[in-house]
């Protein structure tokens, strides 16, 4: 799409010619689902879905400004979907990760609700300007990530727990970001070039008896 609820950076890509996510009519659960590859054209590109709006491009640093998050005041227990991963072994690096190389790319599924966001998160790829998600980062109410490094030759039923931040659990969000991206280290111009993803009927869940045992036990403990 143009933006919206989700988005891809396939505009940005588009100067290299190619198009690294693509719908899905074929091979998918219900509907259309999402591919996500990972490509090699003058510079690396992982397919990726985000909630958000893509911005411009970065000519200086070849690289893309996209708006990431949504405005979000629910609270959702998790994200249940279906996806299916193809990684390649990693062979496209920045100077930074230099040593993944040849190590197995993993494809990434994200959650994360954000509080005191009164806009959304103007991620620059080129400057290294993403979220902050680590504990340092007071303004996440909830986060987590779903990696998977294997291949899937048949579809996965997933369920990822929100995640939810003791500190921060009792306050409202006002910002939700959801990704799903072919190569986890994308972002850095990092992964393995034909690694594929893909994601099939998203959607947030409310009642916590749906998550697996730990994960609820990590959700009530929050009310301890």
């Amino acid at each position: 799409g143009k933006g919206g609820t989700w988005d891809t950076a396939n505009p940005g890509t588009d100067i290299l010619g190619i198009t690294p996510t693509t719908k899905e009519s074929s091979d998918v659960i219900k509907g259309n689902a999402v591919r996500m590859t990972s490509m090699y054209k003058s510079k690396f590109a992982a397919g990726n879905i985000y909630t958000g709006k893509f911005d411009a491009v970065d000519i200086i640093n070849m690289g893309a400004k996209l708006y990431w998050g949504v405005s979000f005041t629910a609270k959702p227990v998790g994200l249940k979907g279906w996806y299916k991963y193809a990684p390649k072994a990693i062979d496209r690096t920045d100077k930074a990760n230099s040593g993944l190389s040849g190590k197995m790319d993993r494809g990434q599924i994200l959650i994360c609700m954000m509080t005191n966001w009164t806009s959304p998160f103007h991620v620059v790829t080129g400057e290294n300007k993403f979220v902050d998600f680590s504990d340092n980062n007071k303004d996440i109410v909830a986060y987590k990530a779903l990696y998977s490094d294997s291949t899937n030759s048949k579809w996965v039923d997933f369920t990822l727990y929100a995640g939810y931040r003791k500190s921060n659990f009792r306050k409202a969000p006002t910002y939700i970001v959801t990704t799903a991206c072919a190569s986890y280290k994308g972002d850095y111009f990092t992964g393995g070039e034909g690694s594929v993803l893909l994601i099939d009927e998203f959607s947030y869940i409310y009642d916590p008896m749906l998550l697996n045992e730990a994960d609820r036990a990590e959700f009530f403990s929050l009310f301890d």
